[in-house]
């Protein structure tokens, strides 16, 4: 009886092993001579000013620079806007940027100051870009080949950066979350991607009534957008070219990863389908299940050896997706903290979820509804 605990953890490593093949038949889209379609870049940001040089000079620093980039402050209070704003004018004679500009967003939060952003376009597709990420020089050119006729929106890749053992257990997370994502996104059902890097039509946004139903949760400016485009049967694609991802920085601290991992979840109570909900409450599940696992050892010797074996069953099937995306973006498996992340990520998942119960948290200096 003491064996039953394989049985979640092969239909865990099992899912793993799925997602693993998903990713590994995705080609990346072939560049070389392509014309980027119109394409207008928006920025949404709050409180940037320790990043905006550094995107400003890698959009810049492109080798097909984008014609239309709009930034939209979100009524910072430090001095990101104005740094914007002395850029575009110390660059006023170049050409090539006469397209670029900085607006006040006409509402608050992101999804307002991207739907001013997309107001303000008069371009086809849009990509949505962090003000924190950084970028490769030919991430325009590379991302863009991905921007076809046949597809509504696609979601881009994003990577964590970080020295601390911390950063480089969320870098680890994060990859097993957009991989997962990724994954069902490719069969054309919801799920996780990243805001800071997506593009759709402007319009399909138009067509969907972009966060018409869902503008008072602060998070899922991904997610929903996502969700309804889906629903509208429009295909979405995926872009997974290292030359095409972007990357940021992953949260320095304990207090601002997880304000950060609570505004995710807590956009998952107000998805309305149940497969949702399911998905939501087996994830959790999941993760108590793990935390009996090392806990019921200490009551009974018996299950020392079934545990050790369910444990193993788990570790491979995350090893094998996340030695795959390593090797794919050309960096090495980081076992320190891949071991860390297993000993102490189902405690955190069931921590963000006891804060998820709350109704507010404190995102860059504001109060936000979750």
């Amino acid at each position: 009886m003491i064996w039953l605990l394989l049985f979640p953890a092969i239909l865990y490593a099992l899912g793993w092993f799925w997602v693993y093949f998903q990713m590994k038949e995705e080609k990346d889209v072939e560049v070389t001579g392509h014309q980027a379609t119109s394409v207008s870049v928006l920025i949404p940001f709050r409180n940037e000013e320790e990043n905006i040089m550094q995107l400003l000079n890698d959009l810049r620093s492109q080798t097909k620079i984008p014609e239309e980039v709009i930034w939209i402050n979100d009524h910072s209070t430090d001095q990101g806007s104005e740094l914007v704003m002395q850029w575009l004018q110390q660059h006023v004679d170049d050409e090539s940027l006469k397209n670029w500009k900085c607006v006040l967003n006409n509402g608050e939060g992101k999804k307002k100051a991207i739907e001013t952003g997309v107001n303000q376009s008069t371009k086809s597709w849009v990509i949505t870009l962090d003000a924190d990420v950084r970028l490769s020089d030919k991430w325009f050119e590379t991302f863009s080949a991905y921007l076809k006729n046949d597809v509504a929106a696609v979601a881009g890749w994003v990577n964590l950066t970080g020295k601390s053992i911390a950063q480089r257990c969320q870098l680890l997370e994060f990859n097993m979350l957009l991989a997962s994502g990724f994954a069902t996104i490719k069969q054309q059902k919801p799920g996780m991607l990243s805001g800071a890097h997506f593009a759709f039509k402007k319009e399909v946004f138009e067509n969907v009534n972009g966060y018409a139903d869902n503008l008072a949760i602060a998070s899922g400016d991904d997610e929903f957008l996502l969700r309804k485009i889906i629903n509208k049967k429009e295909k979405v694609g995926i872009c997974m070219h290292p030359q095409a991802s972007v990357t940021t920085e992953a949260s320095k601290d304990f207090k601002t990863m997880v304000a950060q991992r609570v505004r995710w979840a807590g956009k998952w109570k107000h998805h309305r389908d149940w497969q949702t909900k399911f998905l939501a409450i087996s994830v959790a599940s999941l993760q108590l299940f793990w935390i009996i696992t090392i806990i019921i050892p200490f009551f009974n010797f018996i299950f020392i050896l079934p545990v050790v074996v369910t444990w193993l069953i788990k570790i491979l099937g995350e090893f094998t997706v996340l030695s795959y995306l390593r090797k794919k973006w050309n960096q090495p498996f980081d076992g320190k903290a891949f071991l860390w992340m297993q000993l102490l990520y189902p405690f955190l998942v069931w921590w963000i979820v006891w804060r998820t119960t709350k109704k507010t948290t404190i995102w860059k200096g504001r109060s936000i509804n979750i």
